[in-house]
């Protein structure tokens, strides 16, 4: 049912169309080149995602209670996650407890993060240990996965590592590889 708005789909978590034009080299239009994914992560007993096509990080609270209705087979909806960013390719948590957005804010190269141990504290301040870093790259974030090492933030044409430093930084990234995404 979607008309294929520039923004994206008209449903959520529908597909974004292709431009009206093929011939279109903006980013706007190459948007479209990327299959849609969601990313789902725990933050203690509480569930986070985050679909790439439509980019709001979604909260689950399991203290809420959560409502099914056996007949029209849905359950209560999940709540925006307040002061995240808005426009993410993905949502992890680290196992430093930092709820990690990967190009946030529409921009292809960021990864922001919360304030330890915190749900809404994005701001970074003198007093928390919120941030974001650009990664140094042509290409753009498509994902991330967590190992023992660190988070891997992969482009689509290199890979990074995330290394935890501790404040006042709290994280940097190194390249690991160049000129090769994954495939």
């Amino acid at each position: 049912g979607s008309t294929g708005t520039p923004p994206g789909g008209d449903t959520y978590g529908g597909p974004r169309y292709p431009t009206n034009d093929p011939d279109d080299l903006t980013e706007a239009g190459a948007r479209d080149l990327f299959l849609s994914l969601w990313s789902m992560d725990n933050f203690g007993d509480d569930l986070l995602a985050c679909h790439s096509g439509e980019g709001t990080i979604w909260w689950w609270d399991i203290d809420a209670p959560i409502v099914f209705d056996n007949s029209t087979q849905t359950a209560t909806a999940p709540t925006k996650l307040t002061n995240s960013p808005a426009s993410n390719i993905a949502v992890l948590v680290t196992p430093e407890r930092h709820i990690m957005a990967l190009g946030a804010e529409g921009n292809h190269r960021v990864i922001q993060w919360a304030s330890q141990e915190s749900l809404t504290d994005w701001a970074p301040t003198l007093v928390n240990t919120a941030g974001d870093l650009e990664l140094q790259t042509k290409g753009r974030i498509i994902g991330g996965f967590k190992t023992r090492y660190g988070i891997l933030v992969f482009t689509n044409v290199d890979c990074w590592k995330t290394n935890y430093l501790g404040p006042p930084y709290v994280y940097g990234v190194e390249r690991l590889t160049e000129g090769g995404g994954p495939a």
